[in-house]
């Protein structure tokens, strides 16, 4: 069908077809907005993207020279622990030292000092046995003038009995300081 604009109930110029026009004009404009918007977002993501690979990079390197910091902190104070033990270690060492010389210095004192007491014994033993000897030798001489007389007397007796104690008392002082002796001797060794 063929209409002439006589008998045509659209107006001229039609309004349809210049609607249909400007809205496929709006169209094509929207699209080329929302392609340079997708565009232009795209761009500001990849710029995004950038800054935050940059920022992680940035991290990741101060993170790293954290790590390195405490390393370096840690291996510090390693050492400065293995120095203080050693010198703690050099300490004790030196006190032992200190301690053995005392100790021997100490020991030398102990064995001066039981040679005097040794040498002070044996001079106390020389001079009981003198006056053991000198009180033998005058009872002996009292025995040989009473011999004579009557030698079954209760002074000879009680003369006799007094001698043997004496010797007894003697002999056993004698093995008490030389048990004394062997005491100290073994003991301070």
């Amino acid at each position: 069908m063929n209409r002439t604009r006589e008998s045509s109930t659209v107006p001229i110029p039609d309004p349809t077809l210049l609607t249909t026009a400007a809205l496929k004009l709006s169209i094509e404009n929207l699209e080329r907005f929302l392609v340079t918007k997708i565009e232009s977002g795209d761009e500001l993501l990849d710029e995004k993207i950038r800054n935050n690979f940059c920022l992680d990079e940035k991290r990741h390197r101060e993170t790293r020279e954290w790590i390195s910091m405490l390393k370096a902190h840690r291996l510090e104070a390693k050492e400065d622990r293995d120095k203080a033990i050693a010198a703690a270690f050099e300490a004790q060492k030196e006190l032992f030292n200190q301690s053995r010389i005392c100790n021997e210095e100490a020991a030398g004192k102990a064995e001066a000092s039981f040679t005097k007491q040794i040498e002070a014994l044996a001079k106390e033993t020389a001079v009981s046995r003198t006056a053991l000897s000198d009180r033998i030798d005058a009872l002996k001489e009292q025995s040989a003038q009473r011999a004579g007389k009557d030698i079954q007397s209760t002074e000879a007796r009680g003369n006799s009995q007094w001698l043997i104690g004496l010797v007894i008392a003697i002999i056993l002082s004698l093995i008490g300081n030389a048990i004394t002796l062997i005491y100290l001797f073994t003991h301070t060794q």
